[in-house]
């Protein structure tokens, strides 16, 4: 897999070829522009019948909790080996506790490195054991649960106005009225759009134009 200048549209690409009869894939994508988008396409196109998914995204600074949450959330139950590698990458606790909340049953060999990110020593302590890592997971379920959110709503609103939303902490209070107005009527339910915003740091109750979401 090339590194440096990969990007998105280059792993969307290689998703689309993937045969469907794949067992064993690996990435390697180290030091590259990848953001939460690419692993969005790449979740999406993962083989029912994969065994073995072995990723290494180690300093792609773009990537963040909700990539890695899309990316759990497309786990195929045939797997039986996961690797992800994301150190020097902007994850954290929640983002695990996402991933470990997807984990295939049928997963015998699990081995995450998240060295230098915000996952805290305990998380990375549990990242090699299944079971250890869902029991740790438990401690983390409503940040986890709050990253969901935020990676389902990622699927309904377009790519830009999203990233806009969740890179700019001081973002216009119109501009995130009207992102939250764009998803209302969609499919995203009302417990989503409350863990988008707790995501994003808004506060419902003093937001007025956005009260229709705290009743």
């Amino acid at each position: 897999m090339p590194t440096g200048f990969f990007c998105d549209s280059g792993l969307a690409a290689l998703a689309a070829s993937l045969p469907g009869g794949l067992r064993i894939l690996t990435i390697v994508a180290r030091d590259t522009l990848l953001t939460d988008c690419g692993l969005a396409a790449l979740a999406g196109r993962l083989s029912q019948g994969l065994q073995q998914l072995h990723l290494h995204f180690d300093n792609c600074g773009s990537i963040s909790d909700i990539g890695l949450a899309v990316l759990a959330d497309g786990l195929p139950g045939s797997l039986q080996s996961l690797t992800v590698h994301v150190k020097e990458v902007q994850v954290s606790d929640a983002a695990l506790a996402a991933l470990a909340g997807c984990l295939p049953r049928g997963l015998q060999t699990l081995d995450i490195n998240a060295a230098l990110t915000q996952v805290s020593i305990d998380g990375q302590g549990a990242s090699r054991d299944p079971e250890r890592l869902r029991a740790w997971a438990l401690q983390h379920e409503s940040a986890a649960a709050e990253v969901r959110a935020a990676a389902r709503i990622q699927e309904l609103a377009k790519p830009a106005e999203f990233e806009g939303a969740v890179e700019d902490s001081n973002m216009e209070a119109d501009s995130i009225n009207a992102l939250f107005s764009k998803v209302k009527t969609s499919k995203a339910s009302r417990g989503e759009l409350r863990g988008f915003a707790k995501y994003l740091g808004i506060d419902l109750v003093t937001n007025p134009d956005l009260e229709w979401l705290a009743i």
